[in-house]
Parts: C-alpha cells; sequence; structure tokens
C-alpha cells in the first residue's frame, strides 16, 4: 500500500495498534495495570520501529527526519530511534547529554532552542554538532567567534521569524506578541548588510 499522507500514516499506524499489538499483549496490560501501585506509561518500541520505517519508506532521500528529546528523553526510546537512522533536536544541555548516552553521534545532532549561552555554543563545537540554529545577531557573533578559535566551520540554520497578518490578532504560533524566536527576515539582512 503506497502511503500518500501523514494522517494516513497515522491511520494505519492506529490500526495496527488497535488490532495487532494491544490484542497481543492485552492480558499483560491488564496485569501491570492491576498490580501497578504507581502512573506509568507503557512503550512498544518493536512497534516504534515499524512505524519509523513506514514513515522512512514514504519520504524522499534528502528528507533527514529528527526526534524532538524534549517529546520524550527516555534512553531506550531515543536508541531506538537512533537505531532506525533518526538524528535528533536538542534543546539544552540536559538533551544534549541524554542524546549523547543514547548513542548519537554529534553530526546527527540538531542544537536547536532560543536560549544558547557563550558556553553553551562552545560546548556544541567540541561536540561537533552536526547543525546549529541560531536565534540572534550575538549568538551568531558568539559562535563565530568561537568557531574561529577552535578552527571550526559548522553548520548554521539562522531562524527567522515567520511574518504574518497583524490585523488577525494572533502569530502562527498563538498570541498577538512578536515571538521570542530568532529575527525577522530584515533584521538578518541588515546584520549581514551592514558588516
Amino acid at each position: 500500500m503506497k502511503i500518500n499522507s501523514i494522517d494516513q500514516i497515522a491511520s494505519t499506524c492506529l490500526n495496527l495498534v488497535e488490532t495487532q499489538w494491544f490484542d497481543q499483549y492485552q492480558e499483560n496490560i491488564q496485569e501491570v495495570c492491576q498490580s501497578a501501585e504507581n502512573p506509568f506509561f507503557i512503550f512498544n518500541l518493536d512497534f516504534l520501529k515499524a512505524h519509523l520505517k513506514t514513515i522512512k519508506a514514504q519520504l524522499p532521500d534528502f528528507i533527514d527526519l529528527r526526534y524532538a528529546c524534549k517529546a520524550n528523553p527516555m534512553h531506550h526510546l531515543l536508541e531506538t530511534i537512533k537505531s532506525e537512522g533518526l538524528g535528533v533536536d536538542i534543546a539544552s544541555l540536559g538533551e544534549l547529554e541524554q542524546a549523547k548516552k543514547s548513542g548519537f553521534d554529534g553530526a546527527k545532532v540538531l542544537a536547536t532552542g532560543p536560549a544558547k549561552s557563550k558556553k553553551y555554543l562552545k560546548r556544541l563545537l567540541d561536540e561537533n554538532i552536526g547543525l546549529i540554529v541560531v536565534e540572534s545577531t550575538l549568538q551568531l557573533e558568539w559562535l563565530n567567534e568561537l568557531a574561529l578559535e577552535e578552527d571550526k566551520k559548522p553548520q548554521v540554520l539562522l531562524r527567522v521569524q515567520l511574518d504574518w497578518d497583524e490585523s488577525e490578532g494572533t502569530s502562527v504560533l498563538g498570541g498577538s506578541a512578536i515571538p521570542p524566536f530568532g529575527l525577522s527576515d530584515e533584521e538578518w539582512i541588515e546584520r549581514f548588510t551592514s558588516s
């Protein structure tokens, strides 16, 4: 079956969960639920692998999937995601540590998140992080300074704020205020043309 949309992928996977996985383990799951004293999560890592394979098979080769570590930094989950060839998106030093403990090579790590100190940027360079997203001209200046000192040429993405029709009252991220992530395209252009 050729899947043509993300909704179709989700629907197919939900059907698999409902019919195969749950039926197979229903008795065990009920036993665990009845005996558990604390709340818990059940993860089917075999199903996750199959789900990732389904998604990857439908995408062109030039798309490189990344998992947001902040969604769930559980070690076994990250190891499973890594084993299927996905990269990881980190937004903090703690997430970087978790990704490294789970075996991710720096080249498969994307560093996002608005709060990047100079010390954190240096650590990203030291770990040979594959792609670093900068949010401000100050972060870009720090990263450039550190890269020159260490003779490194990191791959960098500039985070650009999306334009929205202010008359509609809300941005694409919700709310009416300018979001704190990145700069407008005009601000980035000014930064590079004024140097």
